[in-house]
């Protein structure tokens, strides 16, 4: 495996930009500490009213004008005038934070032909991928010998329900109606026409696993394994049905076959493109590379490591937008063209 399309750190992330993303395309995670920061592509606030707004008769062919005059930034301006009441926010979808016995050191590496997010914490290893088949997020913990870890689970939002049965973690909860609120803040007063969310954890283990307060209590395990699913709809059970069948066949099928399958496929579109430069020192993290690119060294190989990286988001091609919006979070920036399902804990407008 070409060092070059590896991104390796040998400290933890110290801002929500430095974690390792995970996606595909549907589907995201941001590994970040302790965090696995979530989000799904359609769990947007909101209250479903697409009414175009009153008195913007003429907009449209004025914009064309300012356009035609070069005054670009003015049309933009004005055309924001047709988006009406639709224009909300893409939202988080919560976050599981896992913390174990056996920590120590932390070094980290997202390999991107592969498509697979690794941390190792002393003598645990983690290893995270975002498989397309099956749909869902798919996380290990390793160690040669036993570890505890608790495994639990955050909403950003108000309101929320979760269940914890012996060996899975369900959770439902809805997006705001508006995060526009006069005076600042979201409105969740109503959950008319509001999206929901649908969540199902699957949970594996070779040591004891029970219910605990705000997830779960894994004791004496030297494997676990979570097999992670989210839907958002209209309809908060189908979102949850969708959720638990997801997660409930991926488990099924298990550790080693989705991760065959998502290396495959992974594989086939990483190996499409190649691209030969001058390597960087053998054996240098990421964070050192680019603080030599910084201060004006070579290193010729760090180019390629940005131009691969584009391709983690997802093996297959994107539908259309359904919806109007005019930014969301994709890859490590806050805001963007809508693409790749990885978010902050933060709101970003559309």
């Amino acid at each position: 495996m070409p060092q070059a399309l590896k991104l390796s750190y040998d400290k933890p992330a110290e801002a929500w930009h430095e974690g390792l993303p995970l996606g595909n395309g549907r589907v995201g995670a941001m590994l970040v500490g302790d965090r696995i920061e979530l989000n799904e592509d359609g769990f947007w606030s909101g209250d479903g009213n697409k009414g175009v707004p009153d008195g913007v008769e003429g907009v449209a062919a004025e914009a064309a004008e300012l356009v035609r005059r070069g005054e670009f930034h003015a049309a933009d301006q004005l055309i924001t005038r047709l988006q009406g009441p639709s224009t909300q926010a893409y939202q988080p979808a919560g976050a599981f934070t896992a913390i174990h016995t056996g920590g120590g050191g932390e070094h980290r590496e997202l390999d991107l032909r592969d498509g697979v997010a690794t941390t190792v914490r002393g003598r645990v290893r983690q290893e995270a991928f975002a498989s397309v088949a099956y749909g869902v997020i798919a996380i290990r913990w390793s160690a040669e010998e036993p570890f505890d870890l608790d495994l639990g689970f955050e909403w950003p939002h108000e309101g929320g329900s979760s269940a914890a049965d012996y060996d899975e973690l369900s959770f439902t909860g809805h997006a705001p109606a508006d995060v526009h609120k006069e005076g600042g803040g979201s409105d969740y007063s109503t959950v008319e026409g509001v999206r929901r969310l649908g969540l199902n954890a699957q949970l594996r283990c070779d040591g004891d696993l029970a219910p605990a307060e705000g997830g779960h209590r894994f004791t004496g395990c030297r494997e676990v394994e979570v097999f992670l699913a989210l839907h958002s709809d209209f309809d908060e059970s189908a979102a949850l049905d969708r959720a638990q069948s997801d997660a409930r066949r991926a488990a099924a099928n298990g550790w080693k076959a989705l991760l065959a399958d998502h290396l495959a496929s992974h594989r086939a579109v990483m190996d499409r493109v190649g691209l030969d430069l001058p390597q960087g020192t053998a054996g240098d993290s990421t964070a050192e590379r680019l603080r030599r690119r910084a201060s004006g060294e070579p290193d010729e190989g760090s180019r390629s490591s940005r131009s691969s990286s584009a391709a983690t988001s997802s093996p297959r091609p994107r539908a259309p937008a359904r919806r109007p919006r005019t930014s969301r979070a994709s890859g490590t920036a806050r805001s963007g063209r809508r693409g790749t399902a990885t978010t902050p804990p933060t709101s970003t407008s559309r």
